[in-house]
């Protein structure tokens, strides 16, 4: 049952970073390539990210409605043709009409919400035992297709256009939607715990102190590396480094961060999620602070190298702070409590990418102050972690 769940999830996230790797990864990179300035990028994924922070307004109704294996991959398969449908409307945007950024809007949609019933999903099924992997597993599921439609596309933009790339997800999608229907389709196996709860007292939950306390660690500990995730890809172009340059170096860092991921996972099934979350963490404000210094300094190579480096902690860090926030989800109301937690990791994506902008675009300094500004930030949130939260889950 182990290496079904890891074949399981690793597949369900692999749908979940193909279009982070566009939205997040080819389109920005490609938009500063063309002369488009950092506060205008960080805006775009700025928002972009924002159906991300409101996912969790569909916890309660995934807790109350999908009740057993067969909901929740019904409700899979159904955003997932929504996502089909949005992918080939995009294939007839124009990228300079403001349909474009709206429709991607949408695409990011349709990946938050999939977000959640694949993670009510795991809650439900996955035991303690293996909960580090299988996190490990998901993350290596989502930046496999990640490096595809983001990184990937990149290297190939030489030889292939962005819309044949589009069509080739399009039709892993349509075997993704008859796998699900056809393996999981009329399984009525009972996972989770019922919930009759609706509205705001779904969200009850909030008033917990032992829940609260986890927030401030959700919405800043990710400013460690969040923000630097933002810019990348301009932050590579502002450093010498061609489109097809900058995706041989966000390849390196999908080997890295995979790698990281499944490290992560295990020592954290190990050492505890806690322990290797705050360590990581530590780690990661040190070397974004390294890399936000080194602009304009170091060479091509030194530079590839710290931020696949970086990309390294950033897996182990995931795939740890995802467990974490498993374990103190589950129970009663376990989708939406997790949702509510991801959905503020993904509140802290959105302000770290504006507040990077903000600061990159004011200063003389430029990336020197803002990256080692924004970790700092991040290092608020693991004092949380670190002294306002004793559990040794």
């Amino acid at each position: 049952m182990k290496q079904t769940h890891t074949r399981l999830f690793f597949g369900l996230y692999f749908f979940e970073g193909a279009p982070i790797g566009l939205i997040w990864w080819a389109f920005p990179t490609l938009m500063a390539s063309q002369g488009v300035g950092v506060a205008t990028i960080t805006t775009f994924t700025a928002a972009a990210a924002l159906p991300w922070t409101f996912k969790f307004l569909l916890g309660p109704l995934v807790d109350r409605y999908l009740r057993d294996v067969r909901g929740h991959a019904r409700a899979l398969a159904a955003l997932q043709a929504g996502l089909l449908l949005a992918l080939l409307t995009l294939l007839q945007a124009d990228l300079a009409h403001p349909s474009f950024f709206w429709l991607l809007l949408l695409i990011s949609g349709f990946a938050a919400a999939q977000d959640v019933v694949i993670d009510a999903w795991a809650i439900a099924t996955v035991g303690e035992d293996e909960r580090g992997a299988v996190n490990g597993a998901m993350q290596a599921g989502m930046l496999t297709g990640r490096w595809i439609f983001g990184a990937g596309l990149l290297i190939a933009l030489a030889h292939i256009s962005w819309h044949f790339a589009l069509i080739a997800f399009c039709g892993l999608l349509i075997a993704s939607i008859l796998f699900l229907l056809v393996r999981f389709g009329r399984d009525r196996t009972q996972i989770g715990e019922a919930s009759h709860l609706g509205g705001l007292s779904a969200f009850g939950f909030v008033k917990d102190p032992r829940f609260l306390i986890l927030l401030p660690i959700a919405v800043l500990s990710g400013f460690v590396f969040e923000a630097f995730g933002a810019v990348a890809g301009p932050f590579l172009i502002a450093n010498g480094f061609n489109p097809g340059e900058v995706g041989l170096t966000l390849s390196g860092t999908l080997l890295t961060m995979l790698f990281g991921a499944l490290v992560g996972g295990k020592v954290a099934d190990a050492k505890g999620a806690r322990f290797v979350f705050l360590r990581a963490g530590l780690g990661l404000a040190v070397l974004v602070s390294l890399i936000g210094l080194a602009h304009g300094l170091a060479g091509g190579f030194i530079l590839a190298a710290l931020v696949c480096l970086t990309y390294f902690g950033i897996g182990v860090f995931t795939a740890a702070s995802y467990s974490f926030y498993m374990a103190q989800a589950k129970g009663a109301m376990e989708a939406t409590k997790f949702t509510f937690l991801m959905a503020m990791t993904n509140l802290c994506e959105s302000l770290s990418a504006f507040t990077v902008g903000m600061i990159a675009a004011n200063s003389s300094h430029s990336y020197r102050l803002a990256l080692p500004a924004t970790a700092a930030i991040g290092i608020v949130g693991l004092l949380v972690l670190g002294r306002g939260f004793r559990s040794k889950i």
